[in-house]
């Protein structure tokens, strides 16, 4: 099943979580309110920061965790596991991320800078306890937005060492429905690593090793889009 038909059933899924409570922790233990979420997820999507699949798993951890911080951006791990059932076919892929801002603007819905960096690992049914991902071998996905252009990674390494999650539970304030047919949620911290080597067409961005350990979300949702 092609990535784009992962990122429709994603971008349908963000929607249907939509509904989670906003009494929620930023930074610092400063308070980020319904529209302050509404605001970043809007920023990330438009400067094309998110993997395919992130946003959904971002949803929720802004609504139930807290967010923590990798220099100076804010920062949130997520691990979703989404699976698409189309008649009598189902599949399976795993999206592992780390993604980060600064300059958050509520009325303009932008920020100053964002990076991300993830894994995707298709056809693979659990949740891995560590991820070694080649960017340029496809295993992986990295960008990183600087203001004003959104740079694409070409090489690099992205690395979980680490991670830790508690019970899985069913996904608060969520309605099953409308293709939506399994939420569960899980909260808990990701440590590791990453590098890469990027390009805006034009120009190009290095990011040597950053090393993080953030809270982060687990997430597991199954989307039925067959078609009727």
């Amino acid at each position: 099943m092609s990535r784009k038909l992962l990122s429709i059933a994603a971008l349908g899924a963000v929607l249907a979580l939509g509904a989670c409570g906003d009494d929620d922790n930023g930074p610092n233990g400063e308070t980020l309110s319904a529209q302050e979420q509404t605001a970043l997820l809007q920023a990330l999507s438009n400067e094309a920061v998110f993997a395919p699949g992130v946003a959904v798993a971002i949803s929720p951890l802004l609504s139930e965790a807290q967010v923590g911080s990798m220099g100076d951006f804010a920062t949130v791990g997520s691990q979703l596991k989404l699976t698409l059932v189309n008649g009598s076919t189902t599949t399976t892929t795993v999206f592992t991320s780390v993604t980060g801002w600064a300059g958050l603007d509520v009325g303009a819905k932008t920020v100053d800078s964002a990076i991300t960096v993830a894994s995707i690992a298709e056809g693979q049914g659990t949740f891995p306890s560590t991820v070694s991902a080649d960017l340029e071998s496809g295993d992986g996905f990295a960008s990183y937005f600087d203001g004003t252009d959104t740079f694409v990674g070409e090489s690099g390494e992205f690395n979980m060492t680490s991670s830790s999650f508690g019970a899985t539970e069913d996904c608060p304030n969520v309605q099953v429905g409308n293709g939506l047919t399994s939420c569960r949620i899980a909260f808990g911290t990701m440590s590791g690593n990453f590098d890469f080597a990027a390009s805006n067409g034009s120009d190009d961005y290095t990011r040597g090793n950053t090393s993080f350990s953030v809270p982060a979300v687990q997430l597991s949702i199954t989307v039925d889009v067959t078609q009727e």
